[in-house]
């Protein structure tokens, strides 16, 4: 392990020993939760974590994610509530298996215009954020159940 993978060992409780052991148990059961953790960037060993289905780094102090989240192909829930994220990488959008997409509490202003190819997502969730506008594109999610983007700046929504 290289020290750059590692949380700072000045975030109370998240010791980079600790981060190891989650890191590890995700390997094992497919879950990554680093909640309330004091985050500033997305540790580079996330995304090599085999097997990964859920990823919930929410209430952390995250202002980007990295392009290669796309590697987790096997993602189906991504909980990135309550962070500073701005945008989302259109990457974001090469995840074939994502189900949940949960971003409420940001500072979000758009969304990538590719999010229609997340035909597998069934719920997203943008509560609280600075959005003027969703992509027309989200119309072709076909198997969107839920969409929450209340208290956000919109004028209007896309048109089936």
């Amino acid at each position: 392990h290289t020290g750059k993978d590692l949380l700072p060992p000045s975030i109370m409780g998240n010791s980079p020993t600790k981060l190891s052991q989650r890191l590890e148990r995700a390997e094992k059961t497919g879950v990554l939760a680093l909640r309330d953790c004091g985050l500033e960037k997305v540790p580079d060993r996330v995304v090599s974590v085999a097997g990964l289905r859920v990823l919930d780094m929410s209430h952390n102090k995250l202002t980007s994610l990295p392009s290669s989240l796309s590697r987790l192909e096997g993602l189906k829930d991504l909980s990135l509530d309550a962070n500073k994220l701005a945008s989302l990488p259109a990457q974001i959008c090469m995840l074939p298996r994502l189900e949940t997409l949960s971003a409420p509490s940001n500072d979000l202003t758009s969304l990538p215009g590719a999010i229609g190819s997340l035909v597998k997502l069934r719920k997203l969730v943008l509560t609280g954020n600075r959005l003027t506008a969703l992509p027309d594109s989200l119309c072709a999610c076909s198997s969107l159940q839920l969409l929450d983007a209340s208290r956000n700046r919109l004028a209007a929504l896309p048109e089936a």
